[in-house]
């Protein structure tokens, strides 16, 4: 508790049951906000929002992503309709690629194609993969209560899945319970109603222990982020406006919103950003206290797949190579060239003497102008013979070297020269697979796994962030990356020794704006 508590406001007596404990629950949160840093995903995200403005090339790259990955996890947030019950609006799935990789999925279901679009069909066969295959689904609390706002949708529906209620694995965990990570089954009954939508939306992150009789919530996502992980989850936004529209390519920001008096567009574009990292960082926290309460779980697919979608090289999508394709993929080599060496003529000349002994009758060479052949000379006129002297003779016996003419370099073929366009859209096409190629690297690889994720201060640069790094002999890879939106800075390692040695002298606020200040303020000085 704060050793300042909040002055109570005028007439606090005369609020309802309800206000009074909204008000508790902002003094709490912004104590919280106070105590701990910010929480940033330790993780490389991409974002990708669903909705009729959707392109439906990214959601048959999703499918094919899909069909690979057998981990999610879930969240989802509801439109608050004031005396009446509550509408889901946004769906959030984290494809949890690897440890450090993954792609969440903003589900808009108040944007959504119309029902007899191609795109929409689309999004159906890609939930369908998702919650009827058998996947792993990690949710704060029961998976199938993460729906009850979403009845309205018919195929919002979960199917084949192996669900993973993190929430009550996290209580038996802490109260020493007896769980096995791979269902939510429990041994006896605790007691305990877990946090669901719907369930006191607004009270979710951080009354630790909040009882009205029927529901009562002892570890919120909150206080588990801050107990496992050290850092601040942000839930002053669970009861938001989540229909809005996040997406920007939307474009509902340009209708007034979120200011009351006049319209900001500043106001409305930063509002639904606020939104969307709040969404994100709901999948991505629990993701994280899943990896930081089963550590022995590997980036390996809890689930084994025989199937392999077979990509094609021109489809704008990831290629991931098996080993069964690269096993059956023949590459032909160009013919290696022919060189005749000095040595390899006189290897072939001594190998002609050899047979001409042993075959007298064939004749092995002819003098100029038709003149008799050595054969015929020792066999007809051996006489010519004892009138040699031993040089003579020698000489005589030795074979006859001919040099071969080189062979004729074949004519080359004069290519067609290519156009402008044919050179721009070969050179796309290069830098295409390039791109594919280091996106395997950096999902499947060891050396591309190794990061660490800190915020950074806005003035923060590459060559800052080098020099700081140098300085405290940080050793990294040359894989760091800036994220502007979001004030965030991975670094790669090479190794886990590196990237324990930085997590002991790399702290949360290691890029921050004192750090800023006290090592780069003096310099410009």
């Amino acid at each position: 508790m704060s050793s300042n508590p909040r002055r109570l406001p005028e007439n606090f007596d005369n609020w309802s049951s309800k206000r009074k404990h909204n008000w508790k629950k902002q003094g709490k949160n912004e104590e919280r906000r106070q105590q701990y840093p910010p929480y940033h995903p330790a993780s490389d995200i991409d974002i990708i929002h669903i909705h009729h403005r959707t392109n439906i090339h990214i959601i048959e790259k999703l499918i094919q992503q899909a069909q690979e990955t057998h981990r999610y996890t879930v969240d989802t947030e509801s439109q608050t309709n004031y005396g009446r019950p509550n509408t889901g609006a946004v769906i959030q799935i984290q494809m949890v690629h690897s440890r450090n990789f993954s792609t969440v999925i903003l589900i808009e279901t108040f944007h959504l194609a119309d029902a007899t679009s191609s795109l929409l069909e689309q999004i159906k066969q890609l939930w369908n993969i998702i919650f009827n295959s058998g996947n792993e689904i990690i949710s704060w609390g029961p998976i199938r209560k993460e729906f009850d706002d979403f009845k309205h949708i018919e195929w919002v529906k979960i199917g084949k899945i192996i669900p993973k209620n993190l929430q009550a694995l996290f209580q038996d965990q802490e109260d020493e319970g007896i769980t096995h990570p791979a269902t939510e089954s429990r041994v006896g009954n605790t007691g305990v109603t877990w946090d669901t939508p719907g369930d006191h939306d607004d009270d979710d992150y951080y009354d630790d222990y909040y009882d009205d009789g029927a529901t009562k919530i002892k570890y919120s996502l909150q206080t588990a982020v801050i107990m496992k992980l050290n850092q601040f989850v942000d839930k002053s936004l669970t009861v938001s406006q989540w229909g809005c529209g996040l997406d920007w390519a939307l474009e509902t920001w340009r209708t007034k919103l979120f200011e009351r008096r006049f319209y900001d567009q500043q106001i409305e574009k930063q509002t639904r950003r606020n939104m969307e990292d709040y969404a994100v960082y709901d999948c991505t926290s629990v993701t994280e206290l899943y990896f930081h309460m089963y550590q022995e779980q590997t980036d390996e697919s809890p689930k084994h797949s025989d199937h392999v979608s077979d990509i094609s090289e021109d489809e704008e999508i990831i290629s991931i190579p098996t080993k069964k394709q690269e096993a059956t993929q023949e590459i032909e080599q160009p013919p290696a060239p022919t060189f005749i060496t000095e040595l390899d003529l006189e290897l072939e000349a001594a190998s002609e003497f050899e047979e001409e002994s042993a075959h007298p009758s064939q004749q092995i060479e002819e003098c100029n102008g038709g003149m008799l052949t050595k054969q015929r000379i020792m066999l007809d006129q051996p006489e010519l013979l004892n009138m040699m002297d031993e040089d003579e003779l020698l000489d005589f016996l030795r074979p006859t070297v001919i040099q071969q003419p080189p062979a004729p370099e074949p004519e080359r073929q004069q290519k067609p020269e290519r156009t402008e366009e044919e050179a721009r859209q070969r050179k796309q096409e290069i830098q295409r697979r390039k791109n594919e190629k280091l996106k395997w690297k950096k999902q499947h690889l060891p050396q591309f796994q190794l990061k660490m994720k800190r915020p950074i201060y806005e003035e923060y640069d590459y060559h800052r962030i080098r020099a700081q790094l140098a300085e405290d002999e940080v050793h990294h890879s040359h894989e760091i990356k800036i994220d502007d939106r979001r004030n965030t800075v991975s670094i790669g390692f090479r190794s886990v020794e590196q990237q324990e040695k930085a997590k002991s002298i790399v702290k949360i606020d290691y890029f921050g704006k004192k750090q800023f200040e006290a090592r780069w303020k003096k310099q410009q000085r």
